[in-house]
């Protein structure tokens, strides 16, 4: 299990790790929990939205000012922390992006049987990621578009069932304390849920946009409550034994409820439309008896159209990268003394 307990302000972030054992096919997984395994890490969590016109077909995205953070970590056992920072000097783009306020727990839970995910994000702070949609010869040598009042909250959950769990393993391609031997894949089953606001002082279609955007769509003032089961398929590719791909997509169906401020009428306007929810994991890299690399993804996202042509898109992101080394600590281990006769 990997469950980041803090990170304010992407400042210090702190992930616990624990990884109870569990019944497994050898031929197809190998375990190195009694190895005290050592990584340097660097990580990127945010957001994004995106508001979609279904007439013209345009999409207009924000993102937050986004940090990467790095840090090291260790696992042992069932046990493991990794602690990550943020460094100035890495993140020294506030005057391109604008500054984002955050505080973001993000936790994906892998057991042999059931992939946990949860998330909570509380964001002020958004800049517009594609601003030649309506600033043609735009340079990036310019600030991009900025909106500090933009809030947004988050909070949401995921649970699957790992139907061929004794020979696939996810704790080899996200947390390292396994390794898969051979390519092995298996069907998810599972259940999700997501809460979604946004706030702004005026509606996030720039003026420049109004006549291209549904001017009767607002989302400056929402809130999303998603329910629904999913389902899907993750496999990991093994390549020379010691090479992988691991890639996973759930696709899942639901209520989602709805509602909005009427800025013209100062009425709240409520609707329910079944949408859609996706969530996508990969992850490449290189995992031997002593040394792992690679990056990993994980991407939740949910959205849909309703009676308007209009919707909100919002995805929770995380980015991985990774370096790691085993190391045999079995002469810890004190020696059995032989019972005197």
């Amino acid at each position: 299990m990997v469950l980041i307990f803090g990170s304010a302000h992407s400042q210090v972030e702190a992930d616990i790790i624990i990884t109870p054992s569990g019944d497994f096919d050898t031929l197809y997984i190998k375990s190195y929990e009694d190895q005290l395994a050592i990584k340097f890490y660097g990580v990127s969590k945010s957001n994004e939205i995106g508001h979609v016109d279904d007439f013209t077909g345009q999409t207009l995205r924000y993102k937050p000012n986004e940090k990467f953070n790095i840090g090291i970590g260790f696992n042992y056992k069932w046990l493991g922390l990794d602690l990550a920072f943020n460094f100035p000097f890495i993140n020294d783009d506030d005057e391109q992006f604008g500054k984002t306020d955050r505080f973001d727990i993000q936790s994906n839970v892998y057991l042999r049987k059931f992939a946990f995910d949860f998330n909570l994000q509380l964001y002020d702070g958004y800049y517009v990621d594609n601003p030649r949609l309506y600033l043609p010869g735009w340079s990036n040598l310019v600030p991009n578009p900025q909106r500090p009042d933009m809030k947004t909250r988050t909070i949401g959950g995921n649970a699957f069932y790992i139907f061929k769990n004794e020979k696939f393993s996810y704790r080899s391609t996200f947390i390292f304390n396994e390794r898969q031997k051979k390519s092995a894949g298996s069907w998810l089953a599972g259940t999700f849920f997501s809460y979604f606001t946004l706030d702004a002082d005026s509606s996030i279609v720039p003026t420049e946009l109004l006549a291209t955007f549904n001017p009767d769509i607002d989302f400056r003032k929402t809130r999303f409550f998603h329910i629904g089961v999913s389902g899907g398929y993750a496999h990991t590719f093994v390549i020379g034994k010691k090479f992988f791909f691991s890639l996973t997509a759930a696709v899942g169906l639901g209520p989602e409820f709805r509602s909005s401020d009427d800025p013209e009428s100062d009425q709240r306007i409520s609707e329910v439309v079944f949408a859609a929810k996706g969530v996508a994991r990969s992850a490449i890299g290189y995992n031997s008896d002593k040394t792992f690399f690679g990056l990993s993804t994980v991407r939740d996202s949910s959205g849909g159209g309703g009676d308007n042509n209009a919707w909100l898109e919002h995805s929770v992101n995380n980015f991985r990268l990774f370096f790691g080394k085993r190391f045999d600590v079995s002469c810890w281990k004190k020696p059995k003394q032989n019972a005197a006769l």
